[in-house]
Formats: C-alpha cells, sequence, structure tokens
C-alpha cells in the first residue's frame, strides 16, 4: 500500500481481484479482519515503487480519504452484526 494516509500504508495486502465499476478500476485488496474493500489502483504499487514520502504541507485527510473510511467503517460494522 503506496497511500500515505491510507492506514495500511507501507504494508503488503493480498489482492482479491481487479474490479471496474463506470469505467474506472480498482483493485480489490482484503483486509487484516479478512473482510475485503476497492482501493484505486495508484493506492498500491503490485511491488515496483518506493513508498511515498510524506511531507508536512500534505493534509492528513482528504474529503475522498475520509468517505472512503468512512465506508470501511460501515462495511466493517456490517460484517459483525
Amino acid at each position: 500500500m503506496v497511500h500515505p494516509h491510507h492506514p495500511l500504508f507501507g504494508q503488503f495486502v493480498p489482492l482479491v481481484k481487479v474490479w471496474e465499476h463506470k469505467k474506472k478500476r480498482y483493485y480489490v485488496i482484503q483486509l487484516p479482519d479478512k473482510s475485503n474493500t476497492r482501493i484505486p489502483l495508484h493506492w498500491a504499487d503490485q511491488g515496483k515503487t518506493p513508498l511515498a514520502e510524506l511531507t508536512a504541507e500534505q493534509p492528513v485527510f482528504t474529503l475522498d480519504s475520509i468517505r472512503e473510511l468512512v465506508l470501511l467503517i460501515r462495511n466493517l460494522k456490517a460484517s459483525k452484526d
């Protein structure tokens, strides 16, 4: 995972499949709790590029990353019910 603000930044995660929706492609990855989530292709690198450097000027969260986290939390809560 190479997206510097993702909770799994710097870790390797299992790839489940490549998913396409509205002409955009995503990776579906397996999380540590064995649930799956999708991420944009540019958040992962297949082990080919160095990890991104995080600078002090970069915001920790973007609106999109907050939405993704909310969705992830909802999915995790739903899988426990």
